[in-house]
């Protein structure tokens, strides 16, 4: 596993007291076969990258990891709440600092390779502290955060992706995740 990280630099002070950053997650799935059963694991790759400059930094700390054999009537699941394979990120910004985060629920993963499609399902939960199990499901629509003491805040991203559409080949899309200072 790669852990990507972002360091994001303030360029003016001055510019605005609400700042906007916006991390766009590239997914992409290696090769597997059509039938699930003779393919033990794919695994999609989280990174961040910036849109617009702020004072957050985003860290990968695990990708998501995705197990075909797990898969039922197509749909693979994974927990945020529960499961270790659900990947995971620190939003690192100003201690104690409300913020706004948003995301697109769903993204339609094709395959670069010919036909064939992958519909992911987001389910997104957040908390203050390292701690999966004390972790909150986070709605798409603007939910309001707190950084803690450290200016860190901890997000687990799973959900379900549905498989039933999928062909051999190689899948790729984006999940974008706005996080805004209140």
């Amino acid at each position: 596993m790669k852990t990507s990280r972002n360091l994001i630099k303030l360029l003016n002070p001055c510019l605005s007291r609400c700042f906007v950053m916006t991390m766009v997650i590239c997914l992409w799935m290696v090769p597997f076969t059509a039938v699930i059963a003779q393919s033990p694991s794919v695994s999609i790759k989280a990174s961040a990258r910036v849109v617009d400059m702020a004072e957050i930094e985003m860290i990968t700390i695990s990708d998501l990891q995705i197990d075909l054999n797990k898969a039922m009537n197509g749909i693979i699941t994974i927990d945020p709440f529960s499961d270790s394979e659900a990947g995971v990120m620190m939003a690192k910004g100003r201690a104690g600092a409300y913020a706004r985060i948003t995301f697109e629920p769903e993204t339609k993963l094709q395959n670069k390779f010919g036909k064939g499609e992958m519909i992911f399902t987001y389910k997104v939960n957040g908390y203050m502290m390292n701690n999966q199990e004390a972790s909150e499901p986070l709605d798409a629509v603007e939910r309001m955060i707190q950084l803690n003491a450290d200016g860190n805040y901890y997000l687990w991203i799973g959900g379900q992706i549905d498989v039933s559409n999928a062909r051999p080949g190689s899948y790729a899309g984006e999940f974008t995740l706005e996080i805004e200072y209140i």
